[in-house]
């Protein structure tokens, strides 16, 4: 027979096996920790991908020049100098009786400017308007190819009335230049200072005044 004390101590029994678990803990120092790592581990991520980014090569751009309308053609060279980058290329549309103007500036390096490919068989015609070279170039491995850069004066004081290289390095390739007159020299092509490489150009009736001389070409 069980007495009282008996059945209490069941009771006790029972009621400790039937005890609901404890809570879980909740670590506060680990918890910063883990948001920390996480913040750190996403600006990695993110460091990542903009280096990446910054090394990936820029595509060039190809600028369309033509006097006929046509998606992004642009009517003039002067159109679109302020938007030249490194490595881009300048495509002209050669029409018979069309002068394109000059007068232009080219100080970014590896740019081309050169005949629009499958336009008709005419050299694009470049010229000044304003008493200056045709085309002034001060950029590093710029190359001009297949244009006609004619018909300019260029009486201030300085020489190039075709061309004038005024530092970096120039090609011109399959080019006419004839007619240019310029005051001080070069009547063609003026090398004030940098590197010129002429391949496959016309030259010619080209003439400067004074004693600088080279009508075609002064160095």
């Amino acid at each position: 027979m069980m007495n009282n004390e008996s059945v209490f101590i069941c009771r006790i029994a029972n009621d400790r096996m039937n005890f609901p678990p404890p809570p879980p803990t909740y670590d506060r120092v680990s918890q910063p920790i883990r948001q920390k790592r996480g913040i750190i581990c996403f600006l990695l991520i993110a460091l990542l991908f903009l280096s990446i980014i910054a090394v990936m090569p820029v595509s060039a751009t190809v600028w369309s020049v033509s006097h006929i309308d046509g998606v992004g053609n642009k009517s003039e060279i002067s159109d679109i100098l302020g938007g030249i980058g490194d490595g881009d290329t300048i495509r002209i549309w050669g029409t018979e009786g069309h002068t394109y103007a000059g007068g232009i500036i080219i100080s970014t390096p590896n740019v081309v400017i050169e005949q629009w490919e499958g336009s008709p068989p005419v050299r694009p015609l470049i010229t000044a308007t304003s008493e200056t070279p045709t085309i002034t170039t001060t950029g590093n491995n710029i190359l001009i190819r297949g244009l006609d850069i004619s018909d300019n004066q260029n009486y201030p004081e300085r020489g190039g009335g075709g061309v004038y290289v005024d530092g970096g390095t120039l090609t011109i390739e399959n080019t006419t230049i004839t007619d240019n007159t310029a005051k001080y020299g070069g009547g063609g092509v003026y090398v004030g200072g940098g590197t010129l490489t002429v391949e496959n150009t016309t030259i010619t009736n080209n003439d400067a005044f004074f004693d600088n001389g080279g009508g075609g070409v002064c160095i």
